[in-house]
């Protein structure tokens, strides 16, 4: 038992893990092509199989539907946009997100103001809704607040994307922050 392992049966998680990440990314790079050229609702399964060149089975076994490509696709931006609730926020994060935006705007601009806005909102709530554990007993519903909170860093950000002299990232970060705390009183 001399010489090198042999890397096929030493870290065979680490090459399904390499080839479901590359299969993940055809996915997604077929979708944001997918979305630069037709509105969300029109863009169907069959096209995004097609568009990677890959299997339907093998599209299921990474993705429940559209949707939670989408979602999936967002889960950095969105975890980062979360992160105004952090203690103490992490302003860098958010701006680093925020120029990723500006640098993908025409993306960001589709997913943000077409027929997948809706689903980002929520998905963003559904990160936020359970950071706001410490609240007091008159405050509105952690869901209520949640969605507020998301709709609002969205269209701050919408309305940055079609503006974008009216400030930098990094201020527009410190808005949503502001913004965030005065909505979840944090």
């Amino acid at each position: 038992m001399s010489g090198a392992p042999d890397p096929k049966t030493t870290c065979p998680e680490s090459a399904e893990s390499a080839r479901a990440q590359r299969t993940r990314n055809a996915f997604l790079s077929a979708f944001v092509s997918l979305v630069l050229d037709r509105p969300y609702d029109r863009i169907h399964i069959a096209d995004i199989i097609d568009a990677a060149d890959l299997g339907r089975s093998t599209f299921y076994d990474h993705f429940r539907n559209k949707d939670d490509l989408l979602i999936k696709s967002m889960s950095g931006p969105l975890a980062a946009l979360a992160s105004a609730l952090d203690d103490p926020p992490d302003l860098e994060r958010i701006s680093f997100i925020l120029d990723h935006f500006m640098e993908n705007r025409r993306v960001a601009r589709v997913l943000l103001e077409g027929a997948a806005a809706p689903l980002i909102v929520r998905a963003l709530a559904d990160r936020i809704e359970p950071l706001l554990t410490q609240r007091s007993a008159d405050a509105p519903p952690a869901a209520l607040t949640a969605h507020l909170t998301a709709e609002s860093q969205i269209a701050l950000v919408k309305g940055w994307l079609r503006q974008p002299d009216e400030c930098a990232a990094e201020d527009l970060a410190a808005t949503i922050v502001r913004s965030t705390a005065a909505i979840t009183n944090t």
